[in-house]
């Protein structure tokens, strides 16, 4: 997570960049005629294109770093300039967006904060006691990353129509036709994975940070426990410790890994610790957790493929 200071100090850098160069000078983000959407990261922009289609124009600010390593650019203040709307995910994840609207200075700009407003306040998942004593939490109370729960996607998608509507309310009819298309696709996307676990004896997994929550309850697996502490920081060697015994006494054998991340960090350590322990079959396996994609990628589809090769993947190594 970068500091409070540095993006104050990035956010400086955009005051002066935007001051000096002028609202005439500065090449516009935006180059179509729909309704304007910044979105804060990749998951969003794919809700947002399946749902508003050919009447929407969507710029994803995140990509290459996800909400957890954002660093801030001045360019990223260009587009809300001129957008009718800014769709966050809420819950702590991207808090950075605050500031970017103040910076941006457009009054007309509305924003939402999708999962936060909405997924009901029961249905949050809530951080359990033994992630705050081991790791701390740097999301406080709730886990954020509900969009790898497909029901709290589909909540999501709703929230995004919702707001599509409010903003543009002449294609309210076409946003809801694409909307209720993409829900049958997220419920396919859901009795999918079930099919996948259905016969697995052994639900366990060990998710990589604090990302997998939702996914695991939406196809009823056993989330045991997670190797970094937060995004990019490591586990201390007792933390480690105590997830590879929490492993053992449940014989969980597969730990999930990030593309995002180096393949040599602690999850390769628990697996070494795992097989001297009697768990010859300790494994990693590559999950996805959304949070970067690459540009060229990004589509209304996007989302659900990413999610299918998660399921695929896991699936293939559980028992």
């Amino acid at each position: 997570m970068k500091t409070p200071l540095r993006i104050l100090a990035g956010l400086a850098a955009a005051l002066a960049v935007l001051g000096w160069s002028g609202c005439s000078t500065t090449p516009s983000a935006w180059h179509g005629t729909g309704l304007r959407v910044v979105v804060s990261f990749a998951p969003l922009y794919s809700f947002t294109k399946a749902v508003g289609g050919d009447d929407v124009e969507v710029v994803c600010l995140l990509t290459k770093d996800g909400p957890h390593d954002y660093d801030f650019s001045p360019n990223d203040v260009l587009p809300l300039r001129d957008a009718d709307l800014f769709l966050v995910n809420g819950l702590n994840l991207d808090e950075f967006a605050a500031s970017l609207r103040k910076t941006a200075g457009n009054p007309k700009l509305t924003t939402v904060e999708v999962a936060e407003e909405g997924i009901s306040k029961d249905r949050w998942r809530p951080v359990s006691k033994e992630e705050v004593e081991a790791h701390g939490h740097a999301h406080g109370a709730y886990d954020p990353h509900a969009w790898l729960g497909p029901p709290e996607a589909e909540l999501m998608v709703r929230r995004i129509e919702k707001a599509l509507v409010a903003a543009d309310a002449k294609n309210a009819a076409a946003y809801k036709q694409r909307a209720d298309a993409y829900v049958t696709k997220l419920q396919a996307l859901q009795e999918y994975g079930r099919g996948k676990f259905e016969k697995k004896q052994h639900r366990g997994f060990v998710a990589f940070h604090e990302s997998l929550g939702y996914f695991a309850r939406a196809f009823d697996l056993e989330l045991v426990g997670s190797v970094q502490a937060r995004p990019g920081i490591e586990a201390d060697p007792v933390q480690l410790t105590r997830l590879a015994e929490r492993c053992q006494e449940k014989g969980v054998h597969v730990i999930t890994v990030e593309p995002q991340y180096p393949e040599d960090t602690a999850a390769q350590t628990l697996v070494r610790a795992l097989k001297s322990k009697g768990l010859p079959d300790a494994v990693t396996v590559l999950i996805d957790p959304l949070e970067t994609a690459n540009p060229a990628d990004l589509d209304a589809d996007w989302y659900e493929k990413k999610m299918r090769q998660n399921i695929d993947a896991l699936a293939e190594k559980l028992k």
